[in-house]
């Protein structure tokens, strides 16, 4: 096979956010999110050059948008996977391919979603409008 074709690094994982209070009282703009990023494209070669893979993309801030993983490179690179947002998990990244002498690493895989963690002693406040991606643990409810 070629030398050099490497495949794409995997996503990172959404991490972790945690709000305990009395009161956990957030408003229609509040954006609380933990999604995963996606994984970068595989690297291609031929014979001894080697063509490195886009990069894979941070997880959405603000929405529960996924991450599509790094593409178009390269010609023979798999694509990177798609991260995790919301309830949707991540996705593999795709096979490397051949062409003519050319041969591609896989793509990296996307990363999982974090968590977020909501515990209020009184009642929550989570307008309509409020963004929690992936869903909250701990009694907290999204309208």
């Amino acid at each position: 096979g070629a030398q050099g074709a490497a495949g794409g690094g995997g996503g990172g994982s959404g991490g972790r956010v945690v709000l305990e209070a009395l009161k956990v009282s957030l408003t229609s703009a509040a954006r609380l999110t933990a999604n995963g990023g996606s994984g970068g494209e595989g690297g291609g070669a031929n014979n001894s050059s080697g063509t490195g893979g886009w990069n894979g993309i941070d997880g959405a801030e603000s929405s529960s948008t996924v991450a599509t993983g790094g593409g178009g490179g390269n010609i023979t690179g798999g694509r990177g996977g798609a991260g995790g947002a919301g309830s949707t998990p991540p996705v593999k990244g795709d096979d490397g391919t051949e062409s003519g002498s050319a041969e591609g690493g896989g793509g990296g895989g996307g990363g999982a979603v974090g968590s977020i963690h909501l515990r209020s002693v009184q009642s929550c406040e989570t307008p309509v409008g409020a963004v929690i991606s992936p869903p909250a643990t701990g009694g907290c409810q999204v309208p």
